[in-house]
């Protein structure tokens, strides 16, 4: 903006976005991935990988299965990767179908805010690789649940993230570069589905600090405070 602007104003301040719900972890995963298992008709027992997210190019859903791929490749864990958000577009069912493990790679639409919020308190991890972001809502709404999240190293994702998130560089443009990147990732997945409990409970209580900065009243008390300066100043 100061660089639009032509010269340094006199004030120039950042308030972050609050997230507008309320997004809290759940103490009992098993009863919880239980609930949702009943809601979908799926095996959530043993837990699950996360991404929510629409079609938008950005967002990179065919990135997340990419590293679902690559993870099941190397592991000898069996966990689901749910894909929340809009139906798939044409690209995103063709490679869904050419993966070995279609079968575990689930996408859920039409689920409503009460959905969304459980899902993500039950997440093992919560991926999203995402090229590119107006703020990163996920990753804050993921952290605040509970959730180690994964995503890639630039801004505005790593500002949303912290020093609270697991970070990957941008996914290469060219294909026969994706491979590799996508092994990477997976050794993330990797980490964080075979961390002790210890390891984990600190994970989540970073990522859950971390969320705490996206508070609706928080923020409308700073830009209060910004007005106040202001008219403090004309005085």
């Amino acid at each position: 903006l100061h660089q639009f602007l032509g010269f340094t104003p006199e004030m120039s301040e950042v308030v972050y976005n609050g997230l507008t719900q309320s997004f809290t972890p759940q103490q009992d995963a098993q009863s919880l991935r239980a609930q949702l298992a009943g809601q979908t008709g799926l095996d959530l027992a043993n837990g699950y990988l996360l991404h929510v997210g629409g079609n938008q190019w950005y967002k990179n859903r065919r990135g997340v299965v990419e590293i679902y791929d690559a993870w099941r490749s190397k592991t000898k864990q069996q966990l689901p990767l749910l894909l929340i958000g809009a139906k798939p577009n044409r690209q995103l069912e063709e490679r869904i179908s050419s993966s070995v493990y279609k079968q575990d790679i689930h996408t859920l639409t039409g689920k409503d805010d009460a959905f969304v919020k459980k899902v993500y308190a039950g997440a093992t991890v919560f991926i999203f690789p995402s090229l590119a972001e107006g703020f990163g809502w996920p990753i804050a709404e993921a952290m605040a649940s509970g959730a180690p999240v994964i995503t890639t190293e630039e801004a505005p994702m790593t500002e949303v993230a912290g020093n609270a998130a697991f970070l990957l560089p941008r996914m290469p443009r060219q294909l026969a570069d994706v491979a590799a990147w996508a092994q990477d990732a997976a050794n993330m997945v990797e980490r964080i589905t075979t961390m002790q409990p210890e390891e984990r409970e600190t994970v989540v209580a970073a990522g859950i600090a971390n969320a705490e900065r996206f508070d609706a009243a928080l923020a409308l008390n700073k830009i209060e405070n910004i007005y106040r300066q202001i008219l403090e100043k004309d005085n």
